[in-house]
């Protein structure tokens, strides 16, 4: 009997080093496809990860990993098989949450839903009152945030999909005539 608990303990090790090798791998790829599954229609340009969910998505795999690390370590008893359950759950929950926060870009206009936030904003071309072009020179990088006519905004940072869709955002602009400044920081 307690050699097949020693053995048993080794697969919980091995589910770990699996899970601590191939999260670098799927954590860039994962989060982007789930909320383009869940969120994109054929009037989408893109659908956008916002960074809380690459974020909420590496803490459920660090859970999942510290679940199967408490089985090889603690062995395979009670208290320990609750615990793991408990950061699966957890995991599961993170997972979740990573999920359901998105920004997208589409020929009817603009919607996003926050992390952590059960609001969905959706905002038609004709409620763009400005556009900022937020250049951050020290970083070499930039931002674009939207200001809607009723003082909400939403940030986008600018990225090989941003653009892939900056020709579209381009002649929306043009046709709606929405003003757009470079904002230096």
């Amino acid at each position: 009997m307690e050699y097949q608990n020693h053995e048993s303990r080794h697969v919980f090790l091995a589910i770990s080093v699996v899970l601590l090798l191939t999260c670098p791998l799927f954590l860039p790829v994962i989060p982007q496809t789930v909320t383009n599954i869940m969120h994109h229609k054929s009037e989408i340009w893109h659908v956008f990860t916002p960074n809380e969910s690459y974020m909420a998505f590496a803490i459920g795999f660090f859970l999942l990993f510290l679940s199967s690390l408490t089985l090889f370590f603690l062995d395979i008893k009670k208290m320990s098989i609750f615990i793991s359950v408990l950061l699966v759950l957890i995991s599961i929950g993170c997972f979740m949450m990573a999920a359901l926060p998105y920004k997208t870009l589409g020929d009817e206009g603009i919607s996003f839903k926050e992390f952590m936030s059960t609001d969905v904003y959706t905002y038609s071309w004709e409620e763009v009152e400005k556009i900022n072009r937020i250049d951050m020179e020290d970083k070499g990088f930039y931002d674009y945030e939207f200001l809607f006519t009723d003082g909400n905004k939403m940030s986008i940072s600018y990225n090989g999909y941003f653009r892939e869709i900056l020709g579209k955002l381009g002649n929306q602009i043009a046709v709606m005539k929405i003003e757009v400044v470079t904002v230096n920081e």
